[in-house]
């Protein structure tokens, strides 16, 4: 059977969505090819691992039942902050949104299927670079817990600007498949968060 490395993600709204396609617009004119949102969707990352793609519908049906219990997301983004390769754009982190991925991690760890393949990447015909399947192999341990870091992943390259903190309600929980550099880059479900 197939297998996906997907990411649980919150999209973002539109006004959020538009700033970042903004800035990973003016990263991609020194680094094109790389992170390109015109391919790919903001989205701030909750849970990664491999499934099979046999899973999907029971998967679904178990993140249903999350979005049912969870009311949206609300966010504030601040600062830019640059890794060395990578710019972000950091999100507080909040009660809520550690509630929310916890949920994740104890309903989705049965349909975990083992480390990650470049094979289990969209486009991995193109190449998936070792960055991308380490963080789906440690995400789990790495990010989540006191670890967390909500963020939205913006481009290759340094943003040199600085925004005011900018607050966003994220409604929408989507499974994703990963593309590389952990973009998504196929929306395989979501719903609206209603609790």
């Amino acid at each position: 059977m197939a297998r996906l490395a997907v990411d649980v993600a919150l999209l973002l709204p539109q006004e959020a969505r538009r700033i970042c396609e903004e800035m990973n617009a003016r990263l991609r004119r020194n680094n094109p090819g790389r992170i390109d949102f015109r391919k790919a969707l903001p989205h701030v990352s909750l849970w990664m691992g491999v499934v099979d793609q046999g899973d999907l519908s029971p998967l679904g049906r178990t993140l249903e039942g999350v979005a049912r219990a969870f009311a949206p997301a609300a966010l504030e983004a601040g600062t830019t902050r640059f890794n060395g390769k990578t710019s972000a754009w950091a999100c507080k982190e909040s009660r809520p949104l550690l509630r929310l991925q916890d949920a994740l991690l104890v309903r989705l760890q049965p349909y975990l299927r083992g480390d990650p393949q470049p094979d289990h990447f969209a486009d991995w015909e193109g190449g998936i670079d070792d960055d991308a399947l380490a963080w789906v192999r440690t995400y789990r341990a790495a990010q989540t817990g006191a670890g967390f870091d909500p963020h939205v992943t913006l481009g290759w390259g340094e943003v040199k600007e600085t925004r005011p903190p900018f607050r966003f309600l994220a409604s929408t929980l989507a499974l994703c498949r990963l593309g590389n550099h952990c973009t998504c880059r196929e929306v395989l479900w979501q719903a609206e968060l209603q609790g």
